[in-house]
């Protein structure tokens, strides 16, 4: 442990004290142990158990001047112990050592003063110096960057951070000199093209060069004196020309040019244009893939500019916002946090399926397959399924992974039928000739569109999904007849139907039903839902007891359900971006059939009536648009 008071001396003298202070706060000696040990026992007169000691002090610290003086000093004093040593009586050896201790021990510490005091000093004179040197350091650097000698000022801030690589000030300067020199490289450049006679694309680099560092070097006056050599008018007619040619860049130019030289020049029209020219520029970015160079940077400054010349533009406002989400998105993506991802990027999907050319759905399609696998890999093979089934629903080019993976999961999720034993001794029965089924044959069937021929056909298969074959031409004939049908009432006294509404808001549809029953100078219509949004496709169920639709009030297509006069709805699925649609009762009203795009393929899907127990009733093909034959 370091020692932390100060050494009690056996004669009080305020000479000690003091240089005993000032050492012990001398650099690393202040806390040596050993060290405040040599001085006690220096002040005891033992200066022969001294000498060792601060021999391996003087090892300990080579660089410690005072050790060297201390050092001679105990040799002097021991030597002159051993030379005197006997030949005085006791009585006077004492007494004339104490008073000979009283005269050297002062000077010595005196001596020992005088060079902390130099060292100290010394200290910081040297701390004055550097300070004074990276001022001056600095100062010189300052003055070159405003003189425009970047190289030097970058060769001065690298001197003092290889002194200092921690100073902040050089740090910054660094960057600011690494800058300026890039852009010095791009004046000059622009300057050697000049002097070939090439000044019409130069010109919008000196603009560009001009808002990167707004008055470098001569930049404004150049571009005044090349903008002098075509009329205000000639910019003008030039800048309509590359504007109706959806040459945005030159468009950008001219304008800007026609701008900076007379800012009143035509001006309604010079910002509509340069507002527009900059939305279009950004536009021709997202709309391809970045992959293919695009530079979405790029597309973010045009948008930003655009919002600058004209504050609020809905166009610029929404795709500046839209490209920030999908910056955002990807940040996600390349950080392994797909969901977080997919919450971000689907809204561009709703708004752009398209949106870069295919190269975010494609993302998008990668994360879903990423988060199946995911939670595959942990056993829980529904949440796989939904996502397996959300990659292959998005609008990619190949989506086999994603059907591949579909039909693992399904098969794995579909239980295994039990076998049975076939009796023996078996005889087969004669083949009955078929006879085709009609619709009177087909009650309590389910009949359905699907692509299981290539294209939309209609099929009857049983309520267990089992026996699927095509329909009978009657069924095919009278489709629409038989799901307006179930619009009306059991008891044959009200239809319902969808009603288009204009409000504040936007239009809405809505449900009505008509009371068939009664005179026609009576009321007969009532609405039955009153919902924001579409409301549509509504069905009665057998009993009469309620009536099912479909809605996207909450976002996408779900299933509800309300009372026959239009009280308490309930919505009885939920998704985050799938649609169930075409709700259907079953005979006995206790079920509800409807397809649902869940899965990434359209499929028929069953529930209880209070939205319980949901299940997938086909697997193969895409299957939609049910009706439940009664």
């Amino acid at each position: 442990m370091a020692y932390t008071k100060q050494i009690t001396v056996l004669h009080t003298d305020p000479a000690i004290e003091e240089i005993t202070s000032i050492i012990q706060g001398n650099m690393a000696l202040a806390g040596n142990g050993s060290y405040l040990e040599v001085l006690r026992r220096m002040q005891l007169g033992q200066w022969e158990e001294v000498i060792p000691m601060l021999k391996l002090l003087k090892a300990q610290y080579p660089k410690a001047r005072e050790l060297d003086l201390l050092l001679s000093e105990v040799k002097l004093r021991a030597d002159y112990e051993s030379a005197w040593n006997g030949k005085i009586k006791g009585r006077q050896s004492v007494l004339d050592l104490a008073r000979l201790s009283t005269k050297i021990v002062p000077i010595v510490l005196i001596a020992l003063l005088a060079i902390g005091g130099a060292l100290y000093y010394g200290q910081r004179s040297q701390v004055r110096a550097l300070n004074n040197e990276r001022t001056a350091l600095m100062e010189q650097a300052q003055a070159a960057m405003l003189g425009s000698s970047f190289q030097m000022a970058l060769d001065l801030y690298n001197e003092m951070l290889a002194k200092e690589p921690d100073y902040t000030a050089a740090q910054t300067g660094q960057s600011e000199a690494i800058q300026m020199l890039e852009i010095d490289s791009e004046y000059q450049r622009i300057l050697a093209q000049i002097e070939s006679g090439d000044t019409q694309d130069e010109v919008a680099a000196l603009i560009r060069l001009q808002e990167k560092s707004p008055g470098f070097r001569d930049v404004p006056v150049l571009i005044k004196e090349l903008q002098g050599q075509e009329s205000l008018a000639e910019r003008f007619t030039a800048a309509k020309v590359a504007f109706s040619a959806g040459n945005w860049e030159k468009a950008i130019h001219y304008y800007e040019s026609v701008r900076l030289a007379d800012s009143t020049y035509e001006a309604e029209h010079v910002i509509d244009r340069l507002v527009a020219s900059h939305i279009n520029t950004g536009l021709e970015i997202v709309q391809s893939n970045p992959a293919h160079g695009g530079d979405l940077n790029h597309a973010m400054k045009s948008f930003e500019k655009a919002l600058k010349l004209k504050l609020g533009e809905p166009t610029a406002r929404f795709e500046r916002d839209m490209l920030d989400t999908y910056l955002y998105g990807q940040e996600l993506l390349e950080d392994g946090k797909f969901a977080r991802a997919i919450d971000q990027l689907l809204p561009i999907y709703q708004a752009r399926s398209n949106y870069l050319d295919g190269y975010m759905v494609q993302s998008m399609y990668d994360a879903y397959i990423q988060l199946g696998n995911n939670v595959e890999a942990d056993g829980d093979l529904r949440r796989a399924m939904g996502y397996y089934g959300k990659a292959a629903a998005l609008k990619v080019t190949n989506r086999d992974v994603a059907l591949a993976k579909l039909r693992e999961v399904s098969f794995a999720l579909t239980p295994t039928p039990t076998p049975t034993s076939t009796p023996k001794p078996y005889i087969p029965l004669p083949t009955a000739t078929p006879v085709p089924l009609t619709l009177a044959d087909l009650k309590g069937w389910i009949l359905f569109r699907t692509n299981r021929e290539g294209g939309s056909v209609l099929y009857v298969m049983r309520p267990d999904g089992s026996n699927a074959q095509p329909a009978p031409i009657e069924a095919r004939e009278k489709f629409q007849e038989i799901f307006e049908s179930q619009q009306m009432s059991p008891d044959g006294k009200s239809r319902l139907y969808v009603q288009k509404e204009k409000r504040s808001n936007g239009s809405t549809y809505n449900i009505y039903k008509e009371r068939v029953d009664l005179p026609e100078n009576w009321i007969r219509t009532s609405r039955m839902s009153d919902l924001d949004g579409t409301s549509y496709d509504p069905v009665w169920s057998p009993d009469n007891e309620r009536v099912a639709f479909v809605s996207n009030v909450t976002g996408g297509d779900e299933i509800w359900v309300m009372h026959p006069d239009g009280r308490d709805h309930v919505q009885l699925t939920f998704n985050d971006w799938p649609w169930d649609k075409h709700p259907t009762f079953s005979p006995d009203g206790q079920q509800i059939l409807f397809w649902s795009n869940r899965t990434g393929m359209r499929q028929l899907w069953l529930m209880n009536v209070d939205g319980s127990n949901q299940r997938q009733l086909t697997y193969d093909y895409d299957n939609w648009d049910p009706i439940w034959l009664k």
